[in-house]
């Protein structure tokens, strides 16, 4: 009899279990892709593996692309204790233009999205990033780390690829968003801390350049309270 879950080396190779509610072991490291698909060795069908929560803790470093491919009925995605609500992530794809792809179905964008969190938050990676050709793609990307900015989120490692890929994902911003989510958004990066008394002075200069004047004026009240009045109050008492 197989065991639940098949692993080698610390890698997580198949989930041959039945819950709707899986838990991946501590032990594991990292995980194969199709791990959770459940397939009929006679037959072309690929059956739906009905996990609606998968915990993914804390010991995984990588997971490899299409890691969680099959898993269409996905409803909450925990990695290392953050909870994802997949529906909530829903129309990232129709946003960017490719539910209009005639191969894309409902099951293939649940879990083409949780794929998508899964290695924003575990790799600390854009996959297509570089990819000029694909930029629906990468525009997909770059939706689904704003989404994931907009929770309380604490994972240091995903808010580091953030601040490392800024400036692709400010100058998305400027140009692909509408002025009331450019503001949100911007006040969300804010929030979080990404930018930094080391960068904040450039992107107020790309705002000026953009004559984007709101999101100036508010890159430059946040220089001034968190950066520049600090240190005039730390100068004042020497």
């Amino acid at each position: 009899m197989k065991p639940e879950f098949e692993i080698q080396d610390g890698v997580l190779l198949k989930y041959h279990g039945t819950d709707r509610n899986v838990i991946v072991p501590d032990s594991v490291t990292g995980i194969r892709g199709c791990a959770f698909l459940k397939n009929i060795a006679y037959t072309d069908f690929i059956l739906p593996n009905g996990i609606e929560c998968l915990t993914i803790p804390a010991s995984v470093t990588f997971a490899e692309m299409d890691a969680l491919h099959g898993c269409s009925e996905l409803k909450t995605l925990i990695v290392n204790q953050e909870r994802f609500e997949i529906e909530n992530f829903l129309n990232i794809r129709q946003k960017s233009g490719l539910e209009s792809e005639v191969s894309q179905s409902a099951s293939d964008t649940v879990s083409d999205t949780a794929d998508g969190i899964l290695n924003l938050l575990v790799n600390q990676s854009f996959r297509f990033e570089n990819l000029s050709y694909l930029p629906e793609y990468r525009n997909a990307e770059y939706e689904l780390a704003f989404r994931l900015l907009r929770y309380p989120v604490k994972n240091q490692k995903f808010l580091n690829l953030i601040r490392e890929r800024l400036p692709h994902l400010f100058f998305y911003l400027m140009l692909k968003s509408p002025l009331p989510d450019k503001e949100e958004q911007i006040r969300v990066m804010l929030n979080h801390g990404i930018f930094t008394e080391d960068t904040i002075r450039q992107y107020v200069q790309y705002a000026i350049d953009l004559k984007a004047y709101e999101i100036q004026l508010m890159l430059m009240n946040y220089q001034y309270q968190h950066f520049e009045f600090k240190f005039h109050k730390e100068k004042w008492k020497l």
